[in-house]
């Protein structure tokens, strides 16, 4: 049971449990492969590319290409979160927080979610028939250095080329920054006046594009240390999902709890990386 209840035991002044601000959304929702799945482990399969030949004679024998299948594997886990309500401690309230704690335990969930999908972007994947392969992310080619800057026009261009010349299809990218990021892009001096009308509508959130990138703000991305932020752009088809169960809500009564109403909300899931040339990491630097 949460020990805090009692703040919000009867107050003249208020007939309502507030939820303090938080990330409510699972705000990278749509922008992966997903895949049903009822194993604890399954995989991705796609094609890679291959080359055409050229027929040279009449009535010659056709040749076969090899098409290249390749596999990724995921991994689900499950989440959850629960917590109880004394009888005693309705009878002392003026409101009723069962809906809210509810609420309070989704938004939980969908956080971790899109924690979980940050994760995946740079983490080992198992590949080959069975899973026993291994593929690291390629910080060599896909990663652009924080060059102590933050979030500048030039970083922008340098992700859209890496995609371009790795024929990342130019629909549906997407690039995950702070908040911090997104201001940074204002105080660029490689902002042009047409430029300048688009970041300042991005910044006050009235458009969510920009170079080709639907622009995703982010609390959760990964501090590397030093002020460091690891942003992301990607591709939708290059990021998997593996999806058990939607969020499962259960509210009950314990008779081991002398009859306490417990909230319990789970969900299961897992993310792998598919293919790494359209997941381009974008550090910036947040102290300048």
């Amino acid at each position: 049971m949460s020990n805090l209840i009692t703040t919000a035991f009867v107050r003249m002044y208020t007939d309502k449990v507030e939820l303090k601000f938080q990330q409510k959304a699972h705000e990278f929702a749509g922008t992966y492969r997903s895949k049903q799945s009822t194993a604890e482990k399954d995989f991705f399969e796609y094609l890679g590319a291959t080359a055409a030949y050229q027929k040279t004679t009449r009535h010659g024998d056709t040749q076969y290409v090899d098409s290249q299948h390749e596999r990724r594997f995921g991994t689900k886990k499950d989440w959850a979160w629960a917590d109880l309500i004394d009888k005693e401690d309705r009878v002392r309230m003026l409101i009723e927080p069962q809906s809210e704690y509810t609420e309070n335990a989704v938004a939980a969930i969908n956080r971790e979610d899109d924690e979980q999908m940050v994760i995946a972007f740079d983490a080992a994947v198992s590949t080959g028939k069975d899973g026993d392969g291994t593929e690291t992310y390629d910080t060599t080619n896909l990663q652009i250095a924080n060059g102590s800057a933050g979030c500048t026009v030039g970083k922008l261009q340098t992700m859209k080329l890496t995609m371009d010349t790795n024929e990342v299809p130019k629909d549906g990218r997407v690039f995950a920054v702070s908040p911090t990021g997104v201001q940074d892009l204002l105080e660029d001096a490689k902002i042009t006046s047409s430029d300048f009308n688009t970041v300042r509508a991005l910044v006050m959130g009235d458009v969510n594009t920009y170079m080709g990138y639907r622009f995703i703000q982010s609390n959760r991305l990964t501090d590397a240390g030093s002020s460091i932020r690891e942003c992301w752009g990607w591709h939708p088809s290059c990021m998997g999902k593996l999806e058990g169960t939607g969020i499962v809500v259960n509210i009950d009564r314990l008779p081991t709890k002398h009859y306490a109403t417990q909230v319990y909300v789970s969900k299961c899931f897992g993310y792998v990386r598919l293919q790494q040339n359209g997941v381009i990491q974008l550090d910036i630097d947040e102290s300048v």
